[in-house]
């Protein structure tokens, strides 16, 4: 790395520090590596896995939601469920609790999502991410069937969340 984009970076972390405080960004350079590595391997831009922890988890790792979503992505117990056979994550000891874990299947399943034929955007990727597959057919439905623009997420928090991360 050249060291005008070295200071560049250094510069934007200590700009960030001010705004965010400096425990939130050291936590975000702590997971950058692990988000490059496999926003590389599932294809999926790690500014996009970065915004989405940002708004998920604040990058607290023991994070949990009221409705029992995990760790840094927020991911839902029955979805990593879902996600462990193709991950091939085996035995008990997995936990989405663990970091490294926890980013490996919230990526993979941006993946997955954006691999479903029905997602068309980046929108709508981050509602069916946030609210559930379900949610965003049931939208889009109602849409007949058009691409889901920001106007059309009809739960509040939803609409914040896709706001926070684009």
């Amino acid at each position: 790395m050249k060291l005008r984009y070295k200071a560049y970076l250094i510069g934007i972390i200590f700009a960030a520090a001010l705004v965010y405080g400096f425990p939130r960004i050291m936590r975000t350079l702590m997971y950058y590596e692990t988000i490059k590595e496999f926003s590389d391997k599932y294809d999926v831009d790690a500014g996009l896995v970065i915004a989405i922890i940002w708004a998920e988890s604040g990058f607290v790792t023991h994070a949990k939601s009221h409705k029992g979503a995990v760790g840094l992505m927020q991911i839902m117990p029955a979805t990593f469920e879902y996600l462990k056979q193709d991950l091939k994550f085996e035995g008990e000891t997995v936990s989405l609790k663990d970091p490294r874990v926890n980013i490996e299947a919230g990526v993979y399943y941006l993946h997955k999502l954006r691999k479903e034929k029905y997602i068309n955007n980046d929108i709508e990727l981050l509602v069916a991410y946030n609210s559930g597959r379900g949610t965003l057919l049931e939208w889009k439905k109602a849409k007949g069937g058009m691409p889901l623009e920001h106007d059309d997420v009809q739960f509040n928090e939803t609409k914040t969340y896709v706001k926070r991360v684009m």
